[in-house]
């Protein structure tokens, strides 16, 4: 591998860290996920998500191959389904999220505090949207 092929890849790499990022912060303002949900969503402390949404600098990147990013790319997945399946009406995914749905056993915002959870309600989407 040659040095600028390197160089490269580590620009890619971290240009992933940052759309990963971004994708996220978008996902989570128009779900108008909470700073607690975050913090449950992606195992962190929910004072993290001030300094997560609100950091210009763009220090915070997440590494789609580390927990976080697993959890991420996991919510990501979960929003597009739910999103489609509710043509778009961000209202009826709010809600939707917040309301015990008799089918998973649970409210899916609680059940998306662990990954196993977070499978459960992606799995049940996907049935849902054929």
């Amino acid at each position: 591998m040659t040095i600028k092929s390197e160089a490269e890849n580590i620009e890619h790499i971290e240009i992933e860290k940052k759309v990963l990022r971004k994708a996220l912060i978008n996902a989570c303002h128009k779900l108008e996920i909470t700073p607690k949900e975050f913090g449950d969503l992606m195992g962190v402390k929910g004072s993290s998500y001030s300094r997560f949404i609100g950091n210009a600098k763009d220090h915070y990147h997440i590494d789609p191959n580390s927990k976080n990013g697993e959890a991420a790319l996991m919510f990501l997945n979960i929003y597009k389904a739910l999103f489609a399946i509710n043509g778009g009406d961000l209202e009826s995914c709010r809600v939707w999220l917040r309301t015990k749905n008799k089918s998973l056993g649970n409210v899916p915002i609680e059940m998306m505090a662990s990954m196993k959870g977070m499978v459960a309600v992606l799995y049940y989407l996907e049935r849902i949207k054929g």
